[in-house]
């Protein structure tokens, strides 16, 4: 086991790219193929060979163990390892197979800002009916221009017959917003740390007592704030309307 040990550090270090940019370091990489050898020459206590599966499973208790570490290997990457050093002695990732980039170039990215610069609005599907290239490679070459996609707002329509200069004044901004009475826990910010889930369960009043408070803004100032009583209906609303917002107004 010890020379085999220093035969996998030896073809980590000899074969792999230190420049490469992977999750696991030459290090990482060797303790997971020992991990791999060793559990896998250990029989089971029946005699019968392991699974894949449970080989899998020892090595990352064993990687848990050994780095102290909650993050361990997925069952692919340990594969994919076991299978790198007995194909090709080597830890290193293999080169992309893929052919060569062809379409997301210079020239194409040209082509899209050109298109884009005169009609905006052109859609991903006119894109590729206009150049003959694919949806996804598309979106590519609108982020390689620098230009994002923006989205129009939505607003009312006037007509002819709304007041022109003084529509502003004849509207009022408004909102409500409903407060508890009852303590309430938010569980976005209600977090403790533990080693383990506890199963924390947090209590919460049914039909706990609020109150919903209204308040409204227009050019002469704040209206507000009222207080509804009881539950707020159609009803209800419009009695504050009469009895508190248009008095409100008029007496200014």
């Amino acid at each position: 086991m010890i020379s085999l040990s220093f035969e996998i550090r030896r073809s980590a270090q000899l074969k792999m790219p230190l420049n490469q940019k992977n999750q696991y370091e030459n290090t990482d990489r060797v303790r997971i193929v020992e991990f791999y050898l060793h559990a896998e020459g250990e029989p089971r206590v029946d005699g019968r060979a392991k699974s894949i599966q449970q080989i899998v499973e020892e090595v990352q208790e064993r990687y848990r163990q050994v780095f102290n570490t909650r993050s361990v290997p997925c069952r692919k990457t340990v594969l994919r390892h076991i299978r790198h050093f007995r194909h090709d002695a080597s830890l290193a990732n293999h080169k992309s197979t893929g052919r060569p980039r062809t379409v997301r170039n210079n020239a194409n990215v040209e082509l899209i800002r050109e298109i884009l610069e005169e009609r905006p609005g052109t859609s991903h599907r006119q894109l590729e009916r206009e150049t003959q290239i694919s949806r996804k490679s598309i979106r590519k070459l609108i982020k390689d221009t620098g230009m994002s996609g923006f989205r129009g707002t939505v607003v009312q329509e006037l007509l002819p017959q709304d007041p022109g200069p003084n529509l502003v004044h004849n509207l009022i901004w408004t909102d409500e917003s409903v407060y508890q009475l009852s303590k309430t826990a938010c569980t976005r910010n209600n977090v403790e740390y533990h080693y383990q889930n506890p199963h924390r369960k947090i209590v919460k009043k049914m039909r706990s007592e609020n109150v919903m408070v209204w308040m409204g803004l227009h050019t002469t100032g704040r209206i507000g704030p009222y207080f509804f009583p009881g539950t707020v209906t159609g009803a209800a609303y419009l009695h504050m309307m009469r009895t508190f917002a248009i008095p409100e107004l008029r007496r200014r």
